[in-house]
């Protein structure tokens, strides 16, 4: 461990065990007329323990220990001694505008009550943070808009900010950034690179209307168009192979007549042997042509059918029986056989 960290974690150590005792034994006060009560004191006590804790921790959860010191600030109406812990967790997360500010606020009313070596360290803190802001004017049709900085490559999970006004100015970490505002039902993204002492204005028009509806029922529509016609090419080249079999079949039949007269009393000459094996071929061509046919051309009206019976409320699967009545199942099955060819159909109703 470097020995600029160990005197960093010494002061840190050091001022929160300052500050703790502090708070426990000061009398209340505050940066306005009104009074902290010993009730506020109380919780702004506990407030910054759980923040204490938090940074003691095997690692550090600067993220939940910034909200804790943010509730101790609130509570004691803007403590200096706070607002030192502000800025550093501010810092760690990269929320570098409010770094800047807690830290000034810590030093100037800290005056001679900050560590002389604290504070040399907070002014080196100070300039890495000028030399790499970023200040982003972010403007709103309405009060309410809650926005999200992610910086790419950062170990920093995205940081939240909530606008009170139609305007919200950040102080952010240069880089390539994404910035999204939420306002009711919503949304708009701005990406982009941001350079050092860059000062940007964006303006979030979108967030004026509403986001467009969902057109899921459009796209069932056309899904279901899409379905019918691929139920109608399939039955057409089903068709055109059936009437192929027809016609290979028809072949078949001729050529089986033709081998058959060249025999005599059952004896076939060598020459019949090959007329035979054409036909056999026409005849195995026929049940394939005849059998996909049949299957394609079933395939093609079923999908036909199935996209007539959804009707318009295409997103509500409907069952395949519904009723005892109906028809429970129908199923063709192919007749396979070197010398026949066609399907058999069976059902129950």
């Amino acid at each position: 461990m470097s020995a600029q960290v160990l005197l960093r974690s010494y002061l840190l150590l050091t001022f929160l065990s300052t500050f703790t005792l502090s708070l426990a034994a000061a009398e209340p006060v505050g940066h306005s007329d009104k009074a902290v009560s010993e009730m506020q004191m109380k919780a702004a006590r506990a407030h910054f323990a759980n923040g204490v804790e938090l940074l003691n921790g095997d690692q550090a959860n600067y993220q939940d220990a910034y909200h804790q010191f943010q509730l101790a600030y609130a509570k004691t109406l803007g403590s200096w001694k706070v607002a030192g812990n502000l800025g550093l967790c501010a810092l760690k997360l990269e929320r570098d505008g409010e770094a800047r500010r807690f830290y000034t606020i810590y030093l100037k009313e800290g005056k001679d009550e900050v560590d002389p070596e604290e504070r040399a360290t907070i002014e080196r803190e100070l300039l890495l943070i000028e030399g790499s802001l970023v200040t982003l004017e972010l403007n709103f049709p309405e009060p309410g808009a809650r926005v999200i900085v992610k910086r790419t490559g950062s170990l920093v999970a995205p940081q939240i900010y909530e606008s009170a006004s139609q305007q919200l100015i950040l102080g952010v970490r240069a880089g390539e950034l994404e910035v999204t505002a939420t306002l009711a039902d919503k949304k708009e993204v701005h990406s982009f690179r941001a350079s050092p002492q860059d000062s940007l204005n964006y303006e979030f028009f979108s967030l004026e209307e509403p986001l467009p509806m969902k057109k899921a029922p459009v796209q069932e529509l056309e899904r279901s168009h899409s379905l019918r016609t691929i139920g109608w090419i399939t039955a057409g080249v089903g068709a055109a192979a059936l009437s192929g079999g027809l016609v290979t079949g028809l072949l078949y039949q001729r050529k089986k007549q033709d081998g058959e007269a060249e025999c005599i009393n059952g004896v076939c000459p060598t020459s019949a042997e090959s007329i035979f094996k054409s036909a056999d071929q026409l005849g195995l061509m026929t049940n394939i042509l005849l059998i996909s046919g049949a299957t394609l051309a079933v395939t093609g009206v079923s999908l036909v059918v199935v996209d007539a019976t959804r009707g318009p409320k295409l997103e509500e699967e409907q069952p395949l029986a519904t009723s005892r009545k109906g028809i429970e199942y129908f199923a063709l099955q192919p007749l396979l056989h070197p010398r026949i060819f066609g399907v058999s159909a069976s059902g129950k109703f």
